[in-house]
């Protein structure tokens, strides 16, 4: 495991390259989104009144794939809102062991669609003070990232840590999966970086994550290796994250 005392997620440096970018996106997303929206809305509400008239299976199968490919361009236009102007984080007091188990419960059907295996590691732990709807986005992300890591024929292993450590929690995610490249690992939390195929992902689910990480005063770190797999750690404070607020 890295020593994650006092430790980022990454340099200084590509932490401001990447928060200069988010504020790049944040400046274009609103006009990008009411461009995109608004032809979006249409071709949708014609691929509705189409669906009535078409009999056929080939026909029918060309409007399911309009539809699929809109609701993928609606679901990478929410993102890019998400990331360009997060919610402001509602705190409250948390069971982070609830947290998880709640995230896996949102992530079951990848997770199972792959035949994952899962398993949970918790060690006694205090509720801290977050926002229990933005971390279970957050493990959500990393539960899916892992998923989609893994075999399609199954085999796959999920592990999941929950400990303290210091004055932090510290959840360890650990897959079994392909693993990350040494090359790609200093870009996996730069926005739009991806290595899965053309029209799986959009790169922006590791930011986001991090993002809301440090919401909490808290980091995400990764270690891979290629072949046998990938871990994130997630470290967040015990005490309230003021800073933050």
């Amino acid at each position: 495991m890295p020593d994650l005392k006092d430790s980022k997620s990454h340099p200084e440096g590509d932490r401001l390259e990447t928060t200069t970018q988010l504020a790049t996106i944040g400046a274009m997303v609103p006009d990008l989104v009411h461009k995109i929206g608004t032809p979006l809305n249409i071709i949708l509400a014609n691929a509705e009144l189409l669906e009535s008239s078409v009999q056929d299976e080939r026909g029918a199968a060309r409007l399911l794939a309009i539809n699929e490919q809109i609701d993928r361009i609606t679901t990478i236009l929410h993102a890019f809102l998400d990331l360009a102007h997060p919610e402001e984080p509602c705190f409250g007091s948390n069971s982070i062991q609830q947290v998880i188990e709640d995230s896996l419960i949102f992530a079951s059907e990848e997770l199972e669609q792959r035949a994952v295996c899962v398993s949970t590691s918790f060690a006694p732990a205090p509720a801290i003070i977050c926002d229990g709807n933005r971390l279970k986005d957050l493990f959500t992300k990393l539960f899916l990232n892992a998923a989609n890591a893994m075999n399609e024929e199954g085999g796959g292993e999920l592990n999941i840590a929950l400990e303290t450590c210091d004055r932090d929690l510290l959840i360890r995610v650990k897959d079994n999966g392909e693993g990350i490249h040494p090359n790609n690992l200093p870009q996996i939390f730069e926005p739009f970086f991806t290595t899965r195929p053309s029209g799986q992902g959009c790169g922006l689910g590791l930011v986001a994550a991090q993002q809301i990480a440090e919401q909490h005063g808290g980091t995400i770190q990764v270690e891979s290796e290629v072949g046998k797999g990938t871990t994130f750690f997630v470290r967040l404070p015990l005490d309230k994250p003021t800073d933050s607020l």
